[in-house]
């Protein structure tokens, strides 16, 4: 054999037998695979529960405001705040009609989780206590 062509017949030789793969290469290929899709797949299910959790987490620290009515002579209203997490910034705007203004009036723009306020209406400037017995509702009509 011609002395030139040997290190090109090695080199041939060396890539015939690694393309000559035997019946546990392919079984590991194909382990490769399968661990790729099971990690892939575990992947996603991570992500979905970190998305929940932060959902979770968010509602649990938001501020949740509730109307609480006591009936008696003069129906008493108050503001209470059900979260755990403290009110902020709190604001009720006025509402105007064309015969007149309700405002509401209340403590404090801060409310602690679990703390009431009395809420006292005005209307047109004078404080209004009696809501219509019929409707819980004001009418400006």
């Amino acid at each position: 054999m011609n002395p030139d062509l040997t290190p090109l017949t090695t080199a041939i030789d060396r890539v015939v037998s690694a393309l000559h793969k035997g019946a546990w290469d392919y079984l590991a290929t194909v382990a490769i695979i399968i661990t790729l899709l099971v990690l892939i797949k575990y992947t996603h299910e991570t992500f979905l529960l970190r998305k929940a959790a932060q959902r979770q987490n968010e509602i649990s620290v938001m501020p949740m405001l509730g109307i609480v009515i006591k009936p008696s002579d003069r129906d008493i209203v108050r503001l209470h705040s059900v979260g755990s997490a403290p009110v902020f910034n709190l604001s009720i705007d006025r509402q105007r009609y064309e015969k007149g203004e309700l405002f509401v009036q209340y403590d404090d723009t801060v409310m602690a989780g679990g703390q009431m306020t009395q809420l006292k209406f005005y209307l047109s400037g004078r404080e209004f206590y009696n809501w219509p017995r019929r409707r819980r509702t004001l009418r400006m009509d």
